[in-house]
Formats: structure tokens, sequence, C-alpha cells
């Protein structure tokens, strides 16, 4: 399997053999984790408490208040922030 995924993707096979551990053994679904599309992603809106949020920053942009955006500082804090 790791074999076929390295000659399929171009990639090595340490990569490839981590694909297959995360359950991206086949050559299309890890084609789709590598390079994921648009329409893969989750509505946004679907996530709790968004509507809120947004009615919650509208109103603090109408009003000229000031936002502030924190984030911690690992991977997905920084690359989210």
């Amino acid at each position: 399997m790791v074999e076929a995924l390295s000659a399929a993707l171009h990639l090595p096979p340490s990569i490839c053999a981590l694909l297959a551990r995360r359950g991206f053994g086949d050559t299309d679904g890890a084609k789709l984790y590598l390079r994921p599309r648009l329409e893969q992603l989750h509505d946004t809106a679907a996530m709790h408490g968004m509507s809120d949020a947004v009615q919650r920053i509208t109103r603090a942009i109408a009003s000229g208040e000031r936002i502030m955006v924190h984030g911690d500082y690992d991977v997905d804090g920084m690359t989210s922030t």
C-alpha cells in the first residue's frame, strides 16, 4: 500500500506510511487530504455560537468599538488568529 501511494503521489515512502496510518491508504483519499477543495469545508454558520458572535461583531463595528483578536501560540492558534 505504501509503495503504491508513493508511486501514485510522487511522495517519499515515509510520508505515505504516515498517510496510511492515519487512514488515507487509498490514492483518492490521500489526494483529497493533501489537496483539499473548498467544498470539503464545513459550513461555518453551523458552528455553535457563530450566529451570536456575528451579531456581536456587527454591533461592535456599527458602534465603532475596538475589537481585539486573541490566539494562543501554537500552530493552529497562530494559523487561525
